[in-house]
């Protein structure tokens, strides 16, 4: 079937469903855990899907933009470092259905990295990723470029599991240039958490957007967003996060970038914290980064938040 071509299948009570190919260059693959078999011949169709999506990565075609298509409902368990590994170009991880009905991830390794994102130009979408297990390192590795996290989110499975680190990206200078996090939720509430998103080396182009973060971010370096003091960060944009840190202690709450020689916008971002004396809602020491538009409050609920930092005259 060409890729312009219409992929038409009868339901039950001869129903037809249409799917446009035309929407991908490259092959689709359908992913669900309770009628998928990982096996040759599979994945084709939604009615006979594989069953994991780690299988579904290993069948794709680097720089083919092959999409893979995680079905409403799907529910899946990974262990182990790497448990997920997308180390094909090009590819799309798309869930399928609405809150509750979206794909869940448990991800159940003690102490792992749980997820590699290791070759370019990859997308996660609508998944939700569920901490299996108390203090996994990391959920995720991010080491290619091009990279977008959407509309996903990172949650407990149950209290006292959680992620100490959420986000890294970066093992080398560059390797993560142009990631893009947008719209994800951040639910972390055990307070061995310490960062949602990590920027671990130099970067250009990182976009992090209209985001939710809540915890109780309690260890060094606390503040949710954050990089090294020794990283560089070339036109970066943070903005539109809506940010909550539980900890009670002198931290910077919210975003820490800080290197003098960084570019870009930490803009029209909320930080709520717990006032107390010596707490920085937002840290960037660079002349090239503009900070505007940013607001912070550690009176929640009764008053609106001030202006950080303060306004120019």
């Amino acid at each position: 079937m060409s890729k312009t071509e219409l992929f038409v299948r009868k339901q039950a009570g001869g129903m037809f469903t249409v799917t446009n190919e035309a929407m991908t260059t490259g092959s689709i693959f359908w992913v669900h855990n309770s009628t998928g078999t990982d096996a040759a011949g599979n994945g084709q169709n939604p009615d006979s899907p594989f069953a994991t999506i780690d299988y579904a990565i290993g069948k794709c075609t680097a720089n083919k933009f092959d999409r893979i298509m995680v079905m409403p409902g799907h529910s899946e368990t990974v262990t182990g470092a790497g448990g997920i590994t997308v180390d094909v170009a090009g590819v799309s991880i798309i869930g399928m259905g609405g809150y509750s009905l979206n794909p869940q991830i448990l991800m159940d390794g003690a102490n792992t990295v749980t997820c590699l994102i290791t070759a370019a130009n990859v997308t996660l979408e609508n998944l939700t990723f569920k901490a299996g297990h108390a203090d996994i390192a990391i959920w995720g590795k991010v080491t290619g470029k091009g990279c977008t996290i959407k509309n996903c989110r990172f949650i407990e499975n149950t209290a006292g599991e959680n992620w100490v680190d959420v986000i890294h990206a970066g093992t080398a200078d560059n390797d993560y240039d142009g990631l893009v996090i947008d719209g994800c939720e951040f639910i972390m509430d055990d307070a061995a958490c310490v960062t949602a998103i990590d920027l671990l080396k130099n970067s250009k182009d990182v976009k992090i957007l209209n985001n939710r973060i809540t915890g109780d971010f309690d260890a060094s370096p606390f503040a949710p967003v954050y990089s090294a003091n020794t990283e560089i960060h070339k036109n970066i944009l943070v903005e539109n996060n809506l940010i909550h840190n539980a900890h009670n202690g002198d931290a910077v709450t919210g975003i820490s970038i800080a290197n003098v020689d960084s570019t870009g916008w930490i803009i029209r971002n909320h930080v709520g914290h717990q006032d107390i004396a010596g707490e920085t809602p937002i840290l960037a020491g660079a002349a090239g980064l503009y900070v505007g538009e940013n607001y912070a409050s550690g009176v929640l609920g009764t008053a609106s938040g001030y202006i950080y930092p303060a306004i120019d005259s």
